[in-house]
């Protein structure tokens, strides 16, 4: 005589929302970086300094209200999704176009001790024991934020940083960097690149594969989302672009 098959309860539209979180912010992140990168580079920076001065004047409007907007959202979706967008702005503002018109933000190899200390403050005095401490849209603002920096900052220690020697070419060198780079500049970007890829495929396993509680909570999941995001673009785009002189365009 044959088991009878156990039943099982149907997922809530809320279980289904916190297991598709992390697709919405990865979708979220991957148009707001494409449309921001796209609309600085052809758009607004060659229209000259005051159109770039009014854009950044519009991007810290856009922060504080997708901010201010997302906290007051009825749904835990909306307080992340909002407090990504956020973020966005506020990378806008401080990475992209304050360096660009040379206010004194500026995104540098040098700059990874500073984050070592933000990377700590965010990444462990904020969440404890798995739990988010402060409010998910401005957690997901400062993790946009902090997470592009820290990415770009890695890159941009495997790139320039003078301890690895070599040569250093430019943005704008059209040679692979395989023919420029010391032997080892290359070793630490090929580690780079394997620490990312194990790091990008551990999310993906513990997000989808894994009865894990570590990721059960709403806000970490969305988070996970545009870390998973970084990592890739960081791994199978920015570094095979700098080695093989690859481009997108």
């Amino acid at each position: 005589m044959g088991t009878l098959p156990i039943a099982t309860k149907p997922l809530s539209r809320r279980d289904l929302a916190v297991d598709k979180a992390p697709v919405y912010s990865i979708i979220l992140s991957l148009f707001l970086l494409w449309m921001g990168h796209l609309s600085l580079k052809r758009i607004i920076y060659p229209l000259g300094t005051t159109t770039t001065v009014m854009a950044a004047v519009v991007v810290l409007v856009l922060s504080v209200v997708f901010l201010y907007v997302g906290a007051n959202r009825p749904t835990s979706l909306g307080k992340n999704l909002f407090g990504l967008t956020s973020g966005f702005f506020a990378w806008m503002l401080i990475g992209e176009i304050s360096e660009h018109l040379g206010w004194g933000w500026e995104v540098t190899y040098s700059n990874i001790w500073f984050l070592t200390l933000i990377i700590y403050f965010h990444y462990f005095s904020l969440i404890t024991r798995r739990r988010i401490t402060i409010a998910p849209s401005l957690f997901q603002c400062l993790n946009f934020w902090f997470s592009t920096w820290i990415g770009h900052v890695i890159l941009l220690n495997v790139y320039y940083n003078p301890i690895f020697g070599g040569a250093t070419p430019e943005v704008t060198a059209k040679i692979p960097a395989w023919l420029l780079w010391s032997p080892s500049r290359l070793y630490v970007s090929l580690l780079v690149a394997i620490a990312e890829i194990s790091f990008l495929f551990y999310l993906i396993y513990k997000l989808w594969f894994s009865n894990s509680s570590l990721f059960c909570s709403f806000t970490l999941r969305i988070a996970a989302g545009y870390w998973i995001m970084v990592l890739f673009w960081s791994a199978f785009v920015e570094l095979p672009q700098k080695w093989f002189y690859l481009t997108l365009t």
